[in-house]
């Protein structure tokens, strides 16, 4: 790979970085490292990477790193919760007609719920 990029490494090992990026910020794992460096393991690395193997993927850091650059990874994570966790933040299939149904729902629910009904569902 070895890109050149530049990488501020006095924070590499730790999960700083991770609260201003979209996709690491929602969960806070205190065992947690930086996205940027797996980006940095992976830009200088000079083999070309066929598969990552985490054998302990905690919130999926690498395997996420690891898809957005279309490399195929394996991770293994013995929490239930982390599994949930990293699923969450690797699927991207999003079935735009199944959230509408969802939001339909939610809309309904609050209005048997005493909502006022001015509530609109607007979708982009």
């Amino acid at each position: 790979m070895n890109t050149n990029t530049m990488y501020d490494k006095s924070d590499l090992g730790t999960a700083k970085d991770n609260m201003n990026s979209p996709i690491h910020n929602w969960y806070r794992f205190t065992a947690g490292f930086s996205y940027k460096f797996i980006d940095y393991i992976i830009d200088n690395t000079s083999d070309e990477i066929g598969t990552i193997y985490e054998p302990f993927a905690g919130c999926g850091t690498t395997l996420v790193a690891a898809q957005k650059r279309k490399i195929k990874s394996i991770g293994n994570e013995s929490q239930q919760l982390m599994c949930d966790i990293i699923n969450a933040k690797l699927n991207w299939d999003i079935d735009y007609n199944l959230c509408l149904d969802y939001l339909d729902k939610i809309h309904k629910d609050i209005l048997l719920q005493g909502g006022k009904g001015n509530h609109k569902v607007r979708m982009a």
